[in-house]
This record gives C-alpha cells, sequence and structure tokens, in this order.
C-alpha cells in the first residue's frame, strides 16, 4: 500500500506540474509584444565591394531603412544621384554613399576623379622590391630616397630625398 500511496503522489505532482506548464505557456503566449518604432530615413548603400575609380551602376546601389537619429550626414537618398558617378574612395558593400566619397556629376569613372583637383598624377616605374613587395596600397602615403651622382663610381654617389607623404592612388596599372 505504501507503494501504491507514492505512486499516486507521483502521477499527481506530474499531472499538475504539467497543467501549470500549460498555463503559463498559454499565458505568456498571449501577452501582446510590445513594438517600438522610430523614425527612419532611407539611405542609398553600396549593393556590393567597390573600389576606386568604379562607375556606380544601378546594381550597385540599394535603398535601405536607417534610423534617422543615426543617419549619415549628408546621407544620399536618391539612388539616380549616385549612378553614373565614379569613386574616389573604396567601399564596402552597405556602406552608406557619401558626396566626398565620389566624383563629381560628369567627371566619368576611373582615376581621373580621384586625383584630388589643383594636384597631378605621376607614374612612377618601381619593380617588386622597390614597390616593397606588394604592401604599397592605395591610400597610404610614401616617399623615398634616390641615388645620384656625377659619376658611377660609388664614392661620388649621394642621396637625395624625394617628395614624401604622397599618396598611392594604385601599385600597378589596375586601379584597386
Amino acid at each position: 500500500m505504501a507503494r501504491m500511496r507514492i505512486f499516486i503522489v507521483l502521477v499527481l505532482a506530474i499531472v499538475a506540474g504539467g497543467v501549470f506548464a500549460f498555463a503559463t505557456y498559454n499565458y505568456v503566449q498571449k501577452i501582446p509584444g510590445k513594438t517600438v518604432t522610430i523614425p527612419t530615413t532611407k539611405v542609398a548603400v553600396a549593393g556590393s565591394d567597390l573600389d576606386i575609380g568604379d562607375e556606380i551602376t544601378k546594381d550597385n546601389v540599394r535603398l535601405i531603412e536607417w534610423p534617422s537619429n543615426a543617419a549619415p550626414t549628408n546621407g544620399i537618398s536618391d539612388p539616380n544621384e549616385v549612378i553614373g558617378r565614379g569613386l574616389v574612395m573604396p567601399m564596402i558593400q552597405n556602406e552608406p554613399f557619401l558626396e566626398l566619397k565620389l566624383a563629381p556629376k560628369d567627371a566619368g569613372a576611373g582615376l581621373p576623379p580621384a586625383i584630388p583637383p589643383g594636384l597631378r598624377a605621376v607614374s612612377v616605374k618601381v619593380n617588386e622590391v622597390i614597390g616593397v613587395a606588394g604592401y604599397v596600397l592605395p591610400g597610404t602615403h610614401v616617399g623615398g630616397v634616390a641615388p645620384e651622382g656625377p659619376t658611377q663610381n660609388s664614392t661620388d654617389i649621394t642621396s637625395r630625398v624625394l617628395p614624401t607623404n604622397v599618396l598611392v592612388l594604385t601599385p600597378g596599372p589596375k586601379i584597386e
């Protein structure tokens, strides 16, 4: 009889626990969720990774909802303002388009829009060793030292400092 009493108490405990668990689950499911809406603005962002000199096409632009209080200053909301323009700075996917990253309208794509106004670009022939084996990348600043002398005699050769803090637009024939 003692075993029967323990078994009945166990069954009643399991049934009572199941009923309370089921009732609690239903109660929690019926509680209305609090929805908070914040104001948003549409912002044009890059649909994929873009490099310097790329021309922006319709496929490269996406419009997303951005919280108004965190929207980028000078962010562009009209995709037609960026389509057909070139990039002067690289962009990653989902990065918002900003005027400072875009070439002027009708400037086209490629390297020319990436050259700041009032400056000029000069190509310098280098090899793998002089080019620091691929460690010179677009956007880095470099300087240099060049040997010079009146004769080929090594005792007559001196070094001359070339311009320093020179911006690298592209290391090679491809704009990266």
